[in-house]
């Protein structure tokens, strides 16, 4: 994929000189370096306030769980048994609270069952009222997965909401706020529609905040991986595979304006327009990739041998 690599290649070199020229500089005090530096990390995709807040959040969560004393789910029970954690967090004079459901599972047995049951690993926020729930599965008292991306993925959501940002309306208003609405219910009622579920999935993984809460969870999967790791966790990761998911719809419904046409009209979208205002939108997707790839390689100062390593391999993707 050369325009990924290209991307990748742009965003590292282009902030490389931007620290090199911050460094020579004597004009800037050191609290001018630091917004501006903060303004870099910015621009390449990651908010470091967002970045900030999931440390201190993920911090809080673990220091309040090894004091939670809780019985095994075992087998398959149908009462509901968890304990929740609440961590506070803020962004700027606003206030956002986190809660943790915690579900401690005895043994791999019973983890599909309960994974399926109580949404194990899946994440809500409800944006009016600044909350986020998380339901967290521990396998015999140990976190199964990380939640971290997680913590960041909704932290995200509700950083645009509180710093004013439109979300989700594509350019047109409360008609694209409907149109997204519309087709996250869709995705939500596992349709047998083929047709309705493409243009739902299109519709719903590349809106703006699900790009952008995507790519902050991709920025902490990478950083829980490591360098080494890059890549497969890239391959592995929602962000690359939506991108390549949507692009791949696309260029389907492109194909098949007869078959498509009438199911974009209900959303409230003329055919042509539709395909102009997503192929933008996933072609921002792998920008935003492309960044989080600069910025994730900067931040680790990988040796030359591992960067080498890893530029191959990206050529392959």
């Amino acid at each position: 994929m050369f325009d990924f690599l290209h991307l990748y290649f742009y965003f590292y070199n282009k902030k490389d000189m931007l620290l090199k020229e911050i460094q020579l500089t004597n004009l800037l005090s050191s609290g001018q370096k630091k917004t501006l530096m903060s303004a870099i990390n910015e621009s390449l995709a990651i908010n470091d306030e967002v970045v900030s807040a999931t440390e201190s959040v993920y911090s809080k969560f673990k220091d309040e769980f090894k004091k939670l004393q809780f019985q095994y789910l075992n087998g398959e029970q149908n009462d509901i048994k968890f304990k929740t954690i609440t961590v506070d967090t803020s962004f700027g004079k606003e206030r956002i609270k986190i809660f943790f459901r915690c579900f401690n599972i005895l043994n791999d047995r019973s983890s599909q069952y309960y994974e399926e049951k109580y949404s194990l690993g899946d994440a809500e926020t409800i944006v009016e009222l600044k909350e986020i729930y998380i339901n967290a599965e521990f396998l015999s008292g140990t976190l199964k997965t990380s939640i971290k991306p997680l913590i960041q993925h909704e932290l995200e959501h509700l950083f645009q909401v509180i710093r004013g940002k439109k979300l989700n309306s594509y350019g047109l208003g409360q008609k694209g706020v409907d149109a997204y609405n519309k087709a996250y219910r869709i995705l939500k009622s596992n349709t047998q529609d083929s047709k309705l579920f493409y243009v739902s999935y299109v519709i719903y993984t590349l809106s703006e905040s699900e790009t952008d809460a995507f790519v902050n969870q991709l920025y902490q999967e990478l950083s829980s991986a490591g360098i080494r790791d890059a890549i497969q966790t890239l391959k592995n990761s929602n962000a690359y595979n939506y991108y390549l998911n949507s692009k791949k719809l696309l260029k389907i419904i492109k194909n098949n304006r007869e078959a498509y046409e009438d199911v974009i009209t209900s959303f409230g979208f003329e055919y042509e327009s539709f395909l102009k205002t997503f192929s933008k939108l996933n072609r921002r997707y792998i920008i935003k990739i492309g960044k989080v790839l600069s910025r994730f390689n900067e931040e680790n100062q990988p040796d030359e041998v591992l960067l080498n390593n890893l530029n191959e391999k990206l050529t392959k993707i």
